[in-house]
């Protein structure tokens, strides 16, 4: 039977590995908050930006992170007078570094017009080279300046290069980025559609890493566990990718925020995720009895309880339509989508009656408001984390994965729901050991 798993965290908890992080932010002030709060952030020892969009005029000091060091480096600061993209908007690239460890920066001889940062593990004898290349910046420049910096470092040292080239390694015309990095022995260990990337290396250098794409619906796991200068696995590709959207006027939505778009058609769910509804509803006495906590001797309201997690309730009109209000928050950050979300539902357990009416019983409301929450899960392809006071947060599968949830607060005795964000707005995640399971 096919599990509710967590999208693998392959960071190491050992002295023998290093964790690197790598992702394109597309605006490190805008995305910030939820850089420094993610929890994957927090297990790692090198944190590589590009697209922070930052430029000389913004302090620095705004970007701080507790225990890390800061390296950025602007668009303009890493081209000449004279180039094309020296002007041009957005680019930047920075570097977090944990205060423990010792790096050294590697500057090149010459301006290289080249956005990058570069520098050595001074204990591993490792360089790691963070690197971006605009679509507007030539190919044929961009190698050129990029060969330079790498000869220049010593082709036949320990080199780890990581970025976003922005060249599709999927398509059938040429790739002429790819072909000269292998032309100078550079291996490659993972292509991305634009994700966060993930490595641990350890002393040897052997890097490990289970990056893999999601196209949530229905791609399985698509993991690789490398050494440097390995092949490139082979990975099943999505059937659809998901192209980066333009940015939109309201920067300030954090991008851990996805919208999710909530179609009236008939919805069609694979057996895999009906198995896994019906036994949550088996089990659901059982897992709300293991969400109550012990009773302390101090008395906290719910939202002084949601506080010690660094959550926050935003209230949602009580108007007989509140859950799906709160879900229609959690996915679009506004109420409007609820009667969508709420005819979908019903249409979905109207086709899936035969299934669910073995858990219907006339004596107990209880497990017909979660035949329906469950139903509403899948709808939304989320998992839904109810926190309730004096309880765990309760978890209602609708996704293979762990980490896409949306979360509300429920109140018994005014039959209402509310939203939950964290504590500055952005989408809620919590891990795996604070969360009841099935």
């Amino acid at each position: 039977m096919k599990q509710i798993k967590r999208k693998q965290l392959i960071f190491q908890n050992s002295s023998n590995y290093l964790n690197i992080l790598f992702h394109n932010i597309e605006g490190l002030k805008c995305n910030f908050n939820a850089l420094q709060n993610h929890h994957i952030t927090q297990h790692a020892d090198f944190i590589c930006l590009s697209e922070t969009w930052l430029n000389d005029n913004m302090k620095k000091t705004n970007f701080d992170m507790n225990g890390y060091q800061l390296i950025h480096k602007s668009r303009s600061s890493s081209f000449s007078n004279n180039h094309k993209l020296h002007c041009q908007r957005r680019g930047g690239i920075a570097l977090y570094y944990r205060d423990d460890i010792s790096i050294q920066e590697i500057h090149s001889c010459e301006h290289l017009n080249l956005e990058h940062i570069t520098f050595e593990l001074l204990k591993e004898k490792l360089i790691v080279i963070n690197c971006y290349r605009s679509s507007q910046q030539s190919k044929t420049e961009f190698l050129t300046n990029l060969t330079k910096h790498l000869k220049e470092i010593g082709i036949e040292k320990h080199i780890f290069l990581i970025g976003d080239f922005n060249e599709n390694s999927l398509s059938d015309k040429s790739k002429p980025i790819e072909t000269k990095l292998k032309s100078l022995g550079i291996g490659a260990t993972y292509y991305s559609f634009h994700g966060i990337l993930m490595f641990s290396i350890n002393n040897e250098c052997q890097i490990n890493n289970s990056n893999h794409e999601i196209e949530y619906d229905y791609v399985e796991n698509m993991e690789v566990d490398d050494t440097l200068l390995t092949p490139l696995p082979i990975v099943d590709i999505p059937k659809k990718s998901y192209k980066r959207k333009n940015q939109s006027n309201d920067d300030s939505l954090n991008k851990i925020f996805k919208s999710t778009t909530i179609s009236t058609t008939t919805v069609k769910t694979n057996n895999t995720m009906i198995e896994k509804q019906i036994i949550f509803l088996q089990n659901l006495n059982d897992i709300i009895e293991k969400s109550i906590v012990e009773k302390s001797s101090i008395t906290l309201t719910l939202d002084e309880q949601l506080s010690d997690i660094n959550l926050k309730i935003i209230k949602i009109q009580g108007d007989g339509n509140c859950f799906f209000r709160a879900i229609s928050h959690q996915l679009c950050r506004n109420e409007s989508n609820h009667k969508t979300i709420r005819s979908t539902t019903i249409n979905y357990l109207i086709e899936n009656k035969d299934k669910f009416a073995p858990f219907i019983d006339d004596t107990d409301s209880t497990i017909d408001n979660y035949i329906e929450l469950s139903a509403a899960a899948v709808i939304v392809n989320k998992n839904i984390l109810i926190h309730e006071l004096g309880k765990k947060p309760l978890f209602i599968p609708g996704s293979d994965y762990i980490d896409d949830q949306v979360h509300i607060c429920y109140y018994p005795d005014k039959l209402h729901y509310n939203s939950v964000v964290d504590a500055i707005g952005n989408t809620a995640i919590l891990p795996s050991e604070a969360i009841v399971f099935t």
